[in-house]
């Protein structure tokens, strides 16, 4: 016979937890820590290697070789980083973003550190004040166009900012980008299955051809900007 003092067992399934939702994705460190702190390496990488060469101090050998290498990676995880969120919205079916939103969030996250350290350069190191002392040339500085001007990209300012301006150029260009990418995917879905909903792999597929088309003009045009 049971014994009434024993608690029965129930053979009912236990009910999963619910999953939880998606939060919101803007930045690597919303969905992904570890690209984060690969990217905190990175530019602490770059840094000293930056510092190394100016100080012509050379800790280890082929350190020019490992700035080659880092610098190209952390471009590459930062973009991957920034333009995920842009695929996220596709893939849910989601309104696209502002893309002014978009831009205010990177102004703030970049310009008033930048500003501030540019100033701090020009002011405590003369030499690497515009040699023009033209007003337009200080403003091309604070507005990252130093790149762009063959007398300023050869230290003015913070010659290790180059990068920066290219950060920046992508970050304007990054809403058109993934524009661009959904207008493929949706006249691939008109022709061939008008009125429905494009699946995932062509989302993909659609994202993967403009980064394709954008990696071919990059091959093709840089050597004829080198010659130039």
């Amino acid at each position: 016979p049971a014994d009434p003092a024993r608690p029965r067992r129930s053979r009912r399934p236990v009910p999963a937890a619910p999953a939880a939702p998606a939060g919101d994705v803007h930045s690597a460190g919303t969905w992904c820590a570890p690209f984060t702190g690969f990217r905190v390496l990175a530019a602490v990488a770059v840094i000293g290697a930056h510092s190394a060469l100016s100080a012509r101090t050379f800790p280890i050998a082929g350190i020019v070789q490992i700035v080659a290498v880092i610098v190209p990676m952390f471009f590459v995880v930062s973009a991957y980083a920034l333009y995920r969120p842009f695929i996220v919205d596709d893939l849910r079916g989601a309104d696209p973003r502002s893309a002014r939103g978009f831009w205010w969030r990177r102004f703030l996250r970049i310009y008033p550190l930048y500003a501030t350290a540019l100033t701090a350069y020009l002011v405590l190191l003369p030499p690497l004040r515009p040699p023009s002392g033209s007003l337009v040339d200080y403003a091309k500085l604070y507005g990252f166009l130093q790149i762009y001007d063959k007398d300023l990209s050869r230290f003015s300012g913070i010659p290790a900012a180059w990068f920066l301006c290219d950060e920046v150029a992508f970050y304007l260009l990054m809403p058109f980008i993934a524009m661009a990418a959904r207008w493929v995917v949706l006249q691939r879905r008109r022709r061939r299955h008008p009125g429905r909903a494009p699946s995932a792999e062509e989302i993909l597929r659609g994202h993967l051809a403009v980064a394709v088309v954008l990696w071919v003009i990059g091959l093709v045009a840089r050597p004829l900007l080198v010659l130039n």
